[in-house]
Parts: C-alpha cells; structure tokens; sequence
C-alpha cells in the first residue's frame, strides 16, 4: 500500500502497520540453534534480529524528537513501538505545514524502511518514480536504494537505472499527496 489516503486512512496508521507486522515477524521465536555436531545448544539466541529491534528504537527516537521539537508534548511515549504512530498523530494535528510535511515524510520514511525490512516486495509498487512518473520502482538490498526499471525513458547518463533513497521516496509522495489536496 502506498500513501494514499483513501487506502490507509492515515500515513501514521499504514507506519504503525508496517511496524507491527515486522515487530510479529521478527519475535516469532526461534527454534534452539544446533551446533556443528547436531547437538542443541543449551541457550537459545535471541528471539528477535537485533538488528531490527536497533533499528525500530532508532524509529521510534527520531519521531519522538521531532515531535517534541515542534510541540510543547511532555506526555509520555507508548511503550509499544506501533503506538507511537497513533501518539505523534495525537499531538501533531496544529503543526505548521512544514513541519507536518515534513513529520509524515519520517514517518512515510519508516513505514517503508519496516516493509523493506521485513521483505515485503510490494511496498514501492504503488509509488512513482519520482523522475519519470511511472511506477516502476523496485527495492535493490545489494544498493541500499531503489531503482527506476523505467530504463528506456529514466536512467542516467551511462544508461543506468536512477537511484533513491526511501527518504526520496517518502518526500516525493508526501509532497505529491499535497498538491493533490491543494487542487
């Protein structure tokens, strides 16, 4: 699902989705890992990639600073990483126009970073390139970006798919949903 409102109903309720589906995805717990001779270790490793859980605390911080750098906010976060989306929407609603913009794009932002994260390979397919138009992006995990598949009408110079970054991405959508709402 993209951004579009009339599919997700809010920018933080698609993010807080994402999350929770990659928070459910990653804590299923692991089976007991075996060593080489095929013997069960006698400790588990951890439940959930580490990795992740670093990254959705780095989420959750970032949205959690913004918001109170724009807002006298001095309620307490939600614990659940989800919550916080529905959180930042409850006390973001008189923001200043960049301010909002540019809240919805982190948040834009991490709902994709969670759907890549968690190999969701539709997440960019209903998004547009942000130089041509076409929806033709597709997430590259060996690049770190997206490319344009669109190489006939969208490459650079030496004939290669663009790149972006889903920070691009994000700020592209949310500024493209604006206009929408302004016309």
């Amino acid at each position: 699902m993209g951004i579009s409102e009339d599919t997700i109903g809010s920018t933080a309720a698609y993010a807080a989705r994402n999350v929770a589906d990659l928070a459910a995805a990653q804590g299923a717990l692991r089976g007991r890992p075996t060593d080489p001779s095929g013997r069960t270790r006698p400790t588990a490793g951890a439940p959930i990639d580490l990795g992740i859980l670093d990254h959705m605390i780095a989420a959750r911080d970032e949205l959690v600073e913004h918001t109170r750098a724009h807002t006298d906010v001095t309620a307490p976060v939600p614990r659940e990483h989800a919550a916080v989306y529905a959180w930042y929407e409850q006390h973001t609603p008189h923001l200043d126009d960049a301010a909002r913009r540019a809240g919805e794009a982190i948040v834009y932002r991490q709902a994709l970073e969670a759907a890549v994260l968690a190999r969701n390979a539709g997440a960019l397919s209903p998004e547009r390139c942000p130089s041509c138009r076409c929806f033709s992006l597709q997430w590259v995990p060996d690049l770190n970006a997206a490319v344009c598949r669109n190489t006939v009408y969208d490459s650079d110079k030496r004939g290669r798919p663009r790149r972006w970054t889903l920070a691009q991405i994000a700020e592209n959508a949310v500024q493209n949903r604006t206009v929408r709402a302004a016309t």
